[in-house]
């Protein structure tokens, strides 16, 4: 761990490093959330959502962007977290009571695949990034 100041007058060389951290972090919140609507497509009864190439490759398209379709995609994955977090939540609830989940599930599983296909187009908005 380096001791110097967060503003050091020190070069910066390189921001791979924050790069990569940074992709690492989004993959794994991209996988988290694959898990959970796997977990929620089992509740509803039906198969886990499809996982293409396009949608397994997002966190390192996210990252090659800039700009506010960068920030929007960020942003976007963080709300599709606080959305499935606490429906999944839900969901296990009424499931241990023993009631019926499969109208939910089906419902928040719908809403998982739309954000996600948002998310999918907004990478492929434009052919060049934001910013530019």
């Amino acid at each position: 761990m380096s001791s110097l100041p967060p503003h050091s007058s020190q070069p910066h060389h390189s921001g791979a490093p924050a790069r990569r951290s940074a992709q690492l972090d989004l993959a794994r919140k991209w996988a988290a959330l694959h898990e959970a609507a796997d977990a929620i497509a089992v509740l509803a009864g039906g198969p886990a959502p499809e996982l293409t190439p396009e949608m397994a490759a997002l966190p390192h398209t996210v990252m090659t962007l800039v700009g506010t379709r960068r920030v929007m995609l960020e942003e976007g994955i963080g709300d599709l977290i606080a959305i499935l977090e606490p429906g999944l939540k839900a969901l296990l609830s009424i499931h241990a009571r023993g009631t019926d989940a499969i109208g939910p599930a089906q419902a928040l599983l719908g809403e998982f695949n739309a954000a996600r296909e948002g998310l999918l187009a907004l990478t492929q908005a434009s052919g060049r990034p934001a910013g530019r």
